[in-house]
This record gives structure tokens, sequence and C-alpha cells, in this order.
């Protein structure tokens, strides 16, 4: 007569009571639960849906971050030309005896251009910025908006017609964004408010300056 066998049960969680696997567990649901809720602020901002990705391989700022675009908004009625891009990239930064690395999400807007602009780059001016340009003579400086000019290095191949193209808009608007930076690049700008990763205080940030955005580069 054979035995019967008895079947033991897997359906159990053998790390329920770990407490490691339960911190990692819950800081997913956490960042999961913050990644929903900054696009959500993001989406209703524009009334935007996902969209096919862009390819951002002519902008300097992207390229050298050597990201990977992970989600692309769109195909707004209200904002036609507008298009967000959430991506990743290994960002790091030094501490005492040790290093902090990780891949992180980070928020970039796209505007396609209906007007002529040149070839531009504008990122926060550190001391090494105002130095090359006492030398060098690179920076461009807007006389109605002085608070942008003292806070942001503005490179660019045409200065009279970038001159030109700004003159009348509220530049010192984006005084605002200390750390924003902004590339435009063949009838296209790129930009970002700063190199923080995504959160909804950083999104709400972000659509704010998007929108001033929106309006100077109408």
């Amino acid at each position: 007569m054979s035995e019967s066998i008895e079947i033991p049960d897997f359906s159990g969680d053998d790390f329920a009571n770990d407490k490691q696997i339960k911190k990692m567990r819950a800081d997913a649901d956490a960042f999961n639960s913050m990644m929903i809720e900054s696009i959500r602020i993001i989406k209703e901002s524009f009334a935007i849906k996902n969209v096919s990705h862009k390819n951002l391989k002519g902008f300097g700022m992207f390229k050298a971050l050597q990201p990977t675009i992970k989600e692309t908004l769109g195909s707004s009625e209200i904002y036609p030309n507008l298009t967000i891009i959430l991506a990743t990239y290994l960002s790091a930064y030094p501490i005492p005896r040790n290093s902090n690395s990780g891949v992180d999400y980070y928020l970039f807007g796209h505007i396609q251009l209906t007007k002529t602009f040149p070839d531009t780059y504008i990122c926060k001016e550190t001391i090494r910025e105002k130095i090359a340009n006492l030398v060098l003579k690179t920076d461009l400086d807007f006389k109605h908006a002085r608070k942008f000019s003292s806070r942001f290095h503005v490179i660019t191949e045409d200065k009279n017609q970038l001159s030109d193209r700004l003159q009348t808009k509220d530049l010192d608007c984006l005084s605002e964004y200390p750390d924003l930076e902004i590339e435009i690049y063949k009838q296209a700008c790129l930009f970002r408010s700063s190199k923080k990763s995504v959160s909804p205080p950083e999104a709400d940030s972000f659509c704010n300056l998007t929108k001033s955005m929106i309006k100077i580069f109408d």
C-alpha cells in the first residue's frame, strides 16, 4: 500500500518577517506612489497623454547625460508644440570616504519653435562662467532683464537675432528657477527646471517653468 505524499504549502511569504525585505518593499511602494503622483500633476497641468518618444540626441545637454527615455507626454490641443520627457540616467556625487550613486528619473521639456532662433545654451552662471566671460566676452546680457542676466550664462551663435527675439519677453520670471538649463537647437527648445530627480514638488516647479517657457518662446 503506497503512502500518501504531503505536498508542502508554498503559498506563504517566506520574507514577510524579514526587516530588510520589508523595508525594501515599503521603499518601492513609496517610490511608485511618488512617481504616480508626479505624473498625475504633469498630465493634469497640460492635459497631455503618452505619445511616441522623440529623438533628442542632437541636444548637447541631453547627450552628455546618456539618458534613457522612459515616458513621453504630449498631444495637447492647448499646447500642441509641447512634449514632456521622463528620462533616467546615472547620477553620482562624492561623500566622505564613499560615493553615492544611482539611477533616478528626471523631467525635460521640449517645445517645437514656430519662429527662427539661433542655436543657444543657457545655464546657471557660476564663477567659472564669470571669469571666462571676462576674457572671451561670450555671454549675452539683456538690458530689459537684469535679474535674468545676473543669474544666467547665455551662449548663442547669433547675439543680435536672439536679442531681437527676446527683447520684449519677461525673462526675469525665469530667475525663480536658479538651476534651470535651456538649449535651443534646430528650431526646438529643450529645458529642465533643475537637476533634481522627480518628485511632486519638482513636478509642480517644472510645470510652472514650462508655462513660462511657452509664453517666452511663443
